[in-house]
């Protein structure tokens, strides 16, 4: 099975390169049917998406050696490129920004939303049945840290929609609503109680807890990453969006998530 993983790290690493490289943030030959500040913000999401095909590539290194490490570097990796891959493949609005070629490419950004998911499976068999014992002090860190970002998630969330129906879409948001809502549903059906879900089972020391901060945590800290940079790339382009403070509180947030994944990533190692 390592063989096999080590593989598919490395093809997914290397599409999501070349997805990179034809994307708005490369050579622009992927031109995608959203307004100017969606693709800035996209923009910004690449940079993540090159430290995600970093990882992978070491993940593949990890796999190759037989280093357990691998399985849990795979999991919140493999995460947030479905994710993404997901909102860039749904989102996409023919109609109302006819003049580009997104679909021309559809099986690239196919075949890395399926290489990441088959990848994301073959972590979890790997980890499944590992009981990750834990001390006290991390227990509490790791519940608090998750909680903070969970809760600060949602009330981002509650923010944005209850100004969608105080005051109505602006002038960009009417123009990529699908995008926004979707993103809007993917956090509300998937990370917010995803996070919330595993506080509860390490609180209660369920045997699937550990794999759950390996993913959640894992996926938490790229998506923090990403959030600042696309917070940044809307600022250095003179968007509305891109307020420094919030970029700033992101990257402060994913320390301690960061440190949160490696823990438990290391007692997986050692376990």
């Amino acid at each position: 099975m390592e063989r096999t993983a080590a593989i598919l790290s490395l093809l997914t690493a290397l599409a999501v390169l070349v997805a990179v490289l034809l994307g708005p943030l490369g050579l622009e030959v992927v031109r995608f049917h959203m307004n100017r500040s969606s693709i800035v913000q996209y923009q910004g999401s690449e940079v993540a998406m090159l430290l995600v095909a970093i990882g992978l590539l070491v993940s593949a290194w990890l796999w190759l050696s037989s280093i357990r490490l691998a399985a849990s570097v795979s999991l919140g990796l493999s995460l947030f490129v479905i994710y993404t891959m997901l909102t860039v493949i749904l989102a996409q609005e023919y109609q109302q920004f006819p003049d580009a070629n997104f679909e021309n490419f559809f099986l690239l950004y196919a075949a890395i939303t399926g290489l990441a998911t088959v990848l994301m499976l073959l972590g979890v068999n790997a980890l499944h049945g590992s009981t990750l014992h834990t001390t006290a002090r991390w227990t509490t860190i790791t519940k608090w840290t998750l909680g903070v970002q969970a809760g600060l998630f949602a009330f981002m969330w509650l923010a944005q929609i209850a100004n969608i129906y105080r005051s109505g879409f602006t002038t960009e948001l009417a123009e990529t609503r699908l995008l926004f809502w979707l993103v809007k549903y993917l956090d509300l059906g998937f990370a917010i109680p995803a996070a919330f879900i595993t506080i509860v089972l390490v609180q209660y020391r369920q045997p699937i807890a550990g794999l759950l901060v390996l993913s959640v945590s894992g996926f938490i800290t790229i998506m923090l990453v990403a959030i600042a940079a696309m917070t940044i790339s809307s600022w250095v382009q003179n968007e509305p969006e891109g307020v420094l403070i919030l970029a700033a509180g992101m990257l402060v947030l994913a320390l301690p998530s960061a440190l949160v994944w490696w823990h438990w990533a290391t007692i997986a190692r050692t376990g």
